[in-house]
């Protein structure tokens, strides 16, 4: 066994003086040369590659503040090694894949960028096993990143964007006046768009530690809400849902948001999911009610007072208060949020 690791330990030294043969110490090694190196690895060698990036990076950060020499070249040893990783080809994913349970976050990281350079869409599974337990931010990023863009390689050909084909692809206009947002699914990633033209922008659903899902009844108050480590909060309207030009499957609003739910809780499970009335929603209802009860009592009371009150008045007000009531009474009369389990979605 022994013997076998040299052997390996010493094609592997073969292999990257090779690549930079005629190199300058500074200058960093091209994309065919790194091709070169990758294309004679074998699993031994790409494993002894992560054992030495660990301990690049080690020796890197244990490395004093001052000793800028040390650091250097330990970037630069870290830079051709995880160049080489990232031009393995698909074929050595299963060795590759060792890489994201390495002693070191940044050899991890370079692990999950290396496999999303391979396209190698088989480690989707190894991923999402990772991901959710990584603590270091820079390797859980990559692997997410790693994740979805492996995750659009192997969807079928014949469906093409998943912008444009999904099935859990929406548009809504949360106002009249308001310009159609635009909501998809696209594998471990929420995106939205204001207008046909606008900016778009995506959330990464291991990043969600709050979702909140309203009841569609409950009309301008219905709504999911979903909040990010990073502090963004994207508020998902249900009202006024319609099917745009641009997609080509609708589904409602309710079959959306149970499918968030469910690859919510795989991506991340320690995210909190609830759904219903809020206590903050039912809080605001009842001083909107209260405040409109004020105010016609008293005007109800000035018309009193000043000799012009009809009982055609207080009627309008009864209808009026009774609407508003018969509306907002099954957010005064609900028990609060209860918490999602997605398996019964």
């Amino acid at each position: 066994m022994g013997r076998k690791c040299d052997q390996a330990g010493d094609r592997l030294d073969s292999i990257l003086r090779a690549a930079r043969a005629g190199l300058h110490p500074s200058q960093p090694a091209d994309a065919a040369r790194l091709t070169a190196a990758a294309d004679l690895c074998g699993p031994d060698e790409i494993a002894l590659i992560l054992k030495r990036l660990d301990s690049i990076h080690a020796a890197h950060d244990a490395a004093p503040a001052g000793d800028d020499e040390a650091r250097d070249d330990a970037r630069a040893a870290s830079t051709h090694l995880s160049g080489v990783l990232a031009h393995l080809s698909a074929d050595e994913s299963g060795a590759l894949a060792a890489g994201l349970t390495a002693a070191h976050p940044r050899t991890r990281e370079a692990a999950a960028r290396a496999l999303q350079a391979s396209g190698a869409a088989d480690q989707i599974p190894a991923l999402a096993q990772v991901m959710a337990g990584e603590r270091n931010e820079a390797a859980r990023h990559a692997m997410i990143h790693a994740y979805n863009a492996l995750g659009r390689l192997s969807m079928p050909l014949e469906r093409g964007p998943a912008r444009e084909y999904s099935r859990l692809a929406h548009s809504v206009r949360p106002w009249p006046i308001a310009r159609t947002l635009h909501v998809w699914l696209d594998s471990g990633q929420l995106w939205r768009r204001r207008g046909n033209h606008g900016a778009e922008q995506s959330i990464d659903l291991h990043d969600v530690t709050r979702f909140h899902v309203g009841d569609p009844e409950l009309g301008l108050l219905a709504g999911a809400r979903i909040e990010t480590r990073q502090g963004v909060v994207f508020r998902l309207p249900a009202r006024h849902w319609r099917m745009p030009n641009l997609h080509q499957h609708a589904d409602s609003y309710g079959r959306l948001t149970a499918a968030l739910a469910r690859r919510i809780a795989r991506a991340n499970p320690d995210a909190v999911m609830t759904r219903g009335v809020t206590r903050r929603t039912q809080t605001a209802v009842l001083i909107g009610l209260g405040a409109y009860l004020a105010m016609s009592l008293g005007w109800v009371a000035w018309l009193a007072v000043m000799g012009g009150f009809r009982a055609l008045d207080g009627l309008i007000l009864l209808a009026l208060g009774a609407i508003q009531l018969r509306y907002f009474w099954p957010v005064i009369t609900a028990d609060g949020p209860e918490t999602i389990n997605p398996d019964t979605l």
